[in-house]
């Protein structure tokens, strides 16, 4: 049986707080436990299943693209796994490029295999129940699955575009059968490609219209046909407006040509136009998930930097042209740092209904610029609760506006540059049916990292955080940047 063994630091909360060391050793191989094993699709409300070594927990999937080669070795990047349990992550695995690891030639030479983990996914790959871990560098991609003889790679593909968002796995197509794509592109050209139903030939469908940029992407089975929609994120360029941002709904990325549902553009930005409430900027961000508790993904787009927020419900006819819900004037939405994943929607409360977080990387926290805070905005029948949101900091958590925070369960001081927030996921690796916020902090320990998880709970501010440092997880090295790439 392989093991691994880990030590965390939890954080104490209370006067005379004190960190805690969690040693404990998580086997890759054990009795299905809460979650149990990937299955058909799930009723209401959507669940999430990452547990890929298949004891019954979640497990998050993180990237650290920048994490240097072995020595003599200019190969970069790693992917690593934490392992859920019924207390948080309790050990880990990295999988790193060995030496020799190439993706084709330049100019006749080889090309090293660099950047594994900008893209993550977590899916059953060969259809024999076990949810697989997929990750992606910068030409490549791999699948590794977790058995009772070890972990061994089922999938690798080699070729296409550079990556340039996250990794898109499970039915895309018309065509039964796993896809293995992601967003893609060199420059301005944009469009989704990879590998339809695990075939050999790479194919790419590139967004119509010239000058596209890539900014943000999540996917889902929004209308409840079996398939994967993909909510896309990009810009165009024109000299004579400048770069503007745009959301596009595309639905089976293989048909040609590629068939894309304007969501929001710059006509939506320009009153009296009445989807005004939805016009997506530059650093606008976009994630999936069911935040009305009706068993359907949404997709929800936040745009710190006009301090607004939309949902578009989903539903078997599919998405509506403007949004069910908008809020304006956000004042504790702050502007973040382009191309961060800052925005993740899942249930925290375990009433059914997704709560929305938002990262903020860039706002000061006690006089500490770019200490960076997490909006958490709760969900429910009706919508997002706007009037519940709290905003998490390593200071405390608060309501917008309070001269002091209720509490502080994360036990960690904000510094200039530690950009908390950066990257946030929500997912379930207790396995008591509600959600942790884990909180990426890329910029502390020198650029090291840093992952923040709050439990799942009716109120955030009673939890005592878990943190995990990525010194503790063998992914820290200086400038590294553990907890940018986070599985959502």
């Amino acid at each position: 049986m392989i093991k691994d063994s880990v030590s965390f630091r939890r954080a104490a909360a209370g006067a005379g707080r004190s960190a805690a060391v969690l040693a404990l050793a998580a086997a890759l191989t054990v009795p299905a436990g809460p979650l149990g094993l990937a299955g058909p699709a799930q009723a209401a409300p959507v669940v999430k299943n990452t547990d890929v070594n298949g004891d019954g927990y979640n497990d998050l999937a993180v990237g650290v693209p920048t994490f240097p080669g072995y020595l003599g070795t200019q190969h970069t990047g790693l992917a690593g796994v934490l392992y859920g349990g019924p207390g948080g992550f309790t050990g880990h695995q990295t999988f790193r490029p060995k030496p020799g690891c190439a993706t084709g030639t330049i100019s006749g030479a080889p090309r090293p295999c660099t950047g594994w983990g900008l893209g993550l996914a977590a899916s059953d790959v060969d259809a024999d129940g076990r949810t697989d871990l997929v990750f992606a560098g910068s030409h490549d991609v791999e699948a590794r699955s977790w058995t009772p003889a070890g972990i061994t790679t089922i999938e690798r593909r080699i070729g296409g575009t550079r990556l340039s968002g996250g990794l898109i796995v499970g039915q895309a197509d018309d065509q039964a059968g796993v896809d293995l794509l992601g967003v893609r592109g060199s420059g301005w050209s944009v469009g989704i490609g990879g590998w339809y139903n695990r075939t050999a030939e790479y194919a790419i469908n590139q967004i119509p219209g010239s000058t596209v940029a890539f900014r943000s992407q999540d996917h889902g089975d929004v209308d409840g046909d079996g398939k994967l929609e993909t909510a896309l994120l990009g810009s165009r360029f024109s000299s004579a407006t400048g770069e503007r941002g745009y959301l596009w709904l595309i639905e089976d990325p293989q048909r040609s040509p590629l068939t894309v549902t304007e969501l929001g553009s710059p006509a939506t930005c320009t009153p009296p136009t009445l989807t005004a409430t939805a016009c997506p900027q530059l650093d606008s961000e976009v994630a999936v998930g069911d935040v009305n508790g009706d068993g359907r993904p949404d997709v929800v787009m936040a745009t710190p930097g006009t301090g607004a927020l939309q949902v578009w419900y989903g539903s078997a006819s599919g998405l509506s042209a403007r949004p069910n819900f908008s809020a304006t004037g956000l004042s504790w939405l702050h502007p973040a740092t382009e191309h961060s994943r800052n925005l993740a929607v899942g249930d925290v409360n375990g009433d059914g209904a997704a709560e929305i977080a938002v990262g903020n990387p860039h706002a000061a926290v006690s006089g500490q610029d770019k200490a960076g805070t997490v909006a958490l905005i709760p969900g429910s029948p009706t919508g997002p609760v706007i009037s519940g949101v709290r905003i998490i900091s390593q200071d405390g958590i608060a309501s917008p506006g309070a001269p002091a925070p209720a509490a502080d369960p994360i036990g960690e001081q904000s510094f200039a540059g530690d950009n908390f927030g950066e990257a946030v996921s929500i997912l379930d690796v207790t396995g008591d049916g509600k959600a942790e916020v884990i909180i990426g902090t890329p910029g502390k320990y020198e650029g090291r990292g840093m992952l923040a998880v709050l439990h799942g709970t009716a109120d955030v501010s009673a939890t005592i955080a878990q943190v995990v440092r990525g010194l503790d997880v063998s992914m820290g090295t200086p400038g590294g940047r553990f907890g940018a790439h986070l599985l959502r």
